[in-house]
């Protein structure tokens, strides 16, 4: 994974959790027109299945949790239109979600698949 795109990927999901931030609705418009570009969507997913590897950064479950939504809600209405090995990817990320130490993402794992 490109670390400075984990990075702005990490940003957006911090700015679309708050929405009192001067920057939510921008994050809302820029993820809006990425979640059918292959690399926002496995970069949003990294960081929710392999997160853990980011705690030091400050990244939490919460942050987590929310990449796992917005797979749900915002990209999988256009999975058919995503190549098959995209789609592969996101299966083995979810799968490995699966046996993640953190409950709360095993079960928003399980939700996705």
């Amino acid at each position: 994974m490109n670390q400075e795109i984990v990075a702005q990927a990490f940003s957006l999901l911090q700015a679309l959790r708050d929405p009192t931030r001067p920057d939510h609705r921008t994050a809302l418009k820029t993820m809006e027109d990425n979640v059918t570009q292959p690399l926002f969507i496995l970069h949003i997913l990294h960081i929710f299945a392999q997160g853990y590897q980011y705690e030091a950064s400050g990244l939490g479950v919460d942050i987590r949790q929310l990449a796992g939504f917005i797979i749900k809600n915002y990209v999988f209405p256009h999975l058919q239109q995503l190549s098959e090995e995209v789609q592969t990817l996101m299966k083995t990320a979810l799968l490995q979600a699966l046996h993640d130490t953190v409950l709360d993402i095993r079960r928003t794992a399980a939700i996705l698949i």
